[in-house]
């Protein structure tokens, strides 16, 4: 069965395979879905990952689409140096652009896979005191098992 609240499984599914993972010196608490608590923001470092938008590929109710994810890591300026920023944010990016993340995130949580990370964009920019760098990907993907 798939399931159709496909931007909140795309959140959970990358938040679970980055807290599985090895994020330089970001922990776990630190790494929310798109919609987190008021104030889960301001604990630094953090990495958010965001699925903005979807739409269904192909037939409706084929549980197959194409989305739209961010995922911002940011920094306290006055907590951190900008080569520490710097390193965890290679770090984020490269396990979401590593040749194996799809069976890696499609893993990282039940009733989800992933077929492919597309069309890579970087941004950047200083809010306030914090830096932030964001990866935006575009992701296709299935809101169920797929064997």
């Amino acid at each position: 069965m798939t399931q159709n609240n496909i931007l909140d499984q795309i959140d959970d599914a990358f938040v679970a395979y980055l807290n599985k993972s090895d994020i330089a010196d970001i922990p776990p608490e630190n790494v929310f879905p798109g919609h987190w608590k008021e104030g889960d923001d301001t604990k630094s470092p953090n990495v958010v990952v965001e699925a903005s938008e979807a739409s269904e590929n192909g037939a409706v109710n084929s549980g197959n689409w194409n989305a739209q994810v961010s995922i911002t890591v940011t920094t306290q300026a006055d907590d951190s140096t900008r080569d520490a920023h710097k390193a965890r944010v290679n770090a984020v990016f490269a396990l979401i652009m590593a040749s194996d993340a799809e069976a890696l995130v499609s893993a990282s949580l039940d009733s989800f896979t992933l077929f492919a990370v597309r069309e890579p964009r970087q941004s950047k920019r200083r809010n306030g005191r914090n830096w932030e760098n964001t990866l935006t990907i575009e992701v296709e993907c299935c809101g169920g098992d797929v064997s």
